[in-house]
């Protein structure tokens, strides 16, 4: 449940992410990057605020689907071979769990070798000196037909290849200049922040595609301070287009020389229209204020499930141990739910089995405060005598109730029980 609302959270905290860069499409690059590097921000620190801030509670109603199913199990019935114990059937949210570790720590490891082949690099780098930099930034030299890079987060060193002092003045002026751009961009930082918020959500397709456009704007923002700085548009370009078919394959292969990548910068960098403009003190503030003031609603957001059972369909109920319970909650926010602690296995209908049939019933349960199940419903029938089974099976199933600040309280459920012959 908890995973299922960090899931909807980081959604819609990206989906406004991409309906602000579509309102912010005529504004520099640098604004666009902003947005993305503030949105991939807070759904790094969405996790840890969902923890902190106090819940406010949604009511949602049924609008989630995620909130009202909370509780599904499968039980199998056949001819031949007696079905797996309760106990050995798969648990999906500690594999969901458990493949979800398993992805961010390979992405973090992947990260940290990155990080340590480009520190191998730095420190083999021979120290160079150009008049063209005025700045006092480190520069090395690595090997020939190599991609110039900034490396570093708190002494950023800029790592240029060896035929770069063959270059004429003007291309090593803006191969510096970019560089510089991203130095004084902190590009280093705010690389870091995506990097990490790709390996926590590896899995997200919306996180993915926002990574790609945080480093397509990261790079036209450098490209409009080198612009700013006096260098000429088609000399620039010119030069961007002769680096990248200088590089060795390894290298022209990194993304941000990739044909549709590079092709979207020559024409950036040709449009003379664009707005080219850095980010000022004051709109870097007021956009911050504006991801925290969506963000912390956002986080404290809790779904509130309204009281009482539902079903669905028009499914005749079909009703054991029909005790009402004086308050029926739905699992969600405070209120945990039960455990499993004995189950019946359905046995087949000897009209079910004649007839060579299977499927699965649903049906919508109580359990009470005493752990027993009560007001069972048959919401999607089968037949054949196997509703009457299910119900006859499930009814002797046994919980650790659910609760409600430490105390027991009823909730409602759904249990699907599969029938196949084997």
């Amino acid at each position: 449940m908890v995973y299922a609302q960090i899931v909807l959270k980081s959604t819609l905290l990206l989906a406004l992410a991409w309906l602000a860069v579509l309102c912010l499409r005529r504004k520099s690059a640098a604004v666009r990057h902003q947005v993305w590097t503030l949105a991939l921000a807070a759904v790094l620190v969405l996790p840890l605020f969902s923890m902190l801030l106090p819940a406010w509670r949604v009511p949602v109603g049924d609008l989630f689907l995620l909130n009202r199913f909370f509780f599904r199990t499968e039980a199998r019935a056949s001819t031949g071979k007696k079905a797996l114990p309760s106990s050995q059937q798969v648990d999906f949210g500690t594999l969901f769990i458990t493949l979800w570790g398993f992805g961010m720590a390979a992405s973090l490891s992947q990260m940290m070798v990155g990080w340590a082949m480009a520190e191998r690099i730095r420190r083999s780098a021979k120290p160079i000196y150009m008049p063209e930099i005025e700045e006092e930034i480190e520069l090395r030299q690595t090997a020939a037909a190599s991609m110039p890079i900034t490396f570093g987060l708190f002494r950023p060193v800029i790592l240029l290849p060896a035929d770069a002092t063959q270059w004429s003045t003007e291309r090593r002026r803006i191969v510096l200049l970019h560089e510089l751009a991203h130095i004084q961009r902190r590009d280093g930082a705010t690389h870091l922040v995506a990097r990490l918020t790709l390996a926590l959500y590896w899995w997200h397709p919306l996180v993915w595609a926002a990574w790609r456009e945080s480093v397509k704007e990261r790079e036209c923002a450098a490209d409009d301070l080198v612009l700013a700085a006096g260098a000429g548009a088609c000399e620039y370009a010119g030069h961007l287009l002769d680096l990248a078919r200088s590089m060795q394959p390894p290298q022209a292969a990194i993304a941000m020389l990739r044909a549709s990548q590079l092709q979207n910068r020559l024409a950036a960098i040709l449009d003379s229209k664009r707005d080219r403009r850095a980010l000022q003190p004051t709109a870097i503030i007021a956009a911050l204020l504006a991801v925290l003031a969506i963000l912390i609603p956002v986080a404290a957001m809790r779904a509130k499930e309204g009281t009482g059972a539902t079903t669905s369909g028009g499914a005749k109920a079909t009703s054991v141990n029909p005790a009402p319970s004086a308050r029926l909650y739905r699992i969600g926010g405070d209120v945990k739910a039960p455990v499993l602690l004995s189950k019946i296995e359905p046995q087949y209908s000897e009209e079910a089995r004649l007839a060579k049939y299977s499927g699965s019933v649903l049906l919508d349960i109580e359990v009470g405060e005493d752990g027993l199940t009560r007001n069972i419903r048959v919401t999607r029938p089968l037949g054949f005598g196997l509703d009457q089974k299910a119900v006859e099976a499930v009814s002797h199933w046994k919980f650790i109730p659910a609760t409600l600040n430490g105390q027991p309280v009823a909730v409602s459920a759904e249990v699907e029980v599969d029938f196949r012959l084997q």
